[in-house]
């Protein structure tokens, strides 16, 4: 094997480790939900791909990038009147600053909330949102973050009046 070849590997065995690893954690399992969500992800991509391999690719290429790989689990909305509840647990500790990048289409997240992010735990409130229509929520680390470039899956949820 060649250095590349064997750096390659070592990039996809941690990610099916740390994949495997929040799939099995008790606190905050990377679950159905979650499953989904990463399997939205890579329905937008230019090559569909399963929930696994899309968080998968983006672990590598958090990796490839120097930058730390942040998969994220235990994802919920919460809708309330005209807003949505948002949290998930981020699985890389030193992810300290992001955002919720929120639309009405998978593909054009063009609205943004901070996160709060404490022990972990990324949440927002996305208010002034339409009640009844569908929003599509997805986190990314803000720039500069040592997980920046790391994205979740996209949730989604529907506001109540």
């Amino acid at each position: 094997k060649t250095t590349v070849q064997t750096t390659q590997r070592g990039y996809l065995s941690a990610a099916v480790d740390g994949i495997h690893a929040a799939q099995s954690d008790a606190d905050n399992p990377l679950d159905e939900e979650d499953a989904q969500a990463y399997a939205l992800y890579g329905s937008c991509e230019p090559t569909p791909r399963t929930w696994f391999n899309q968080a998968v690719k983006d672990w590598i290429d958090q990796l490839v990038a120097s930058k730390l790989p942040c998969l994220c689990s235990a994802g919920a909305i919460t809708p309330g009147a005209s807003q949505l509840g948002v949290s998930l647990y981020l699985w890389e500790a030193t992810c300290v600053a992001g955002k919720f990048f929120y639309g009405t289409s998978k593909t054009a997240l063009i609205n943004s909330e901070d996160a709060v992010i404490a022990t972990q735990e990324a949440t927002a409130t996305i208010a002034g949102l339409t009640a009844g229509v569908k929003y599509f929520v997805q986190f990314r680390p803000d720039p500069a973050d040592p997980a920046e470039g790391a994205r979740s899956g996209i949730y989604f949820g529907r506001p109540t009046a």
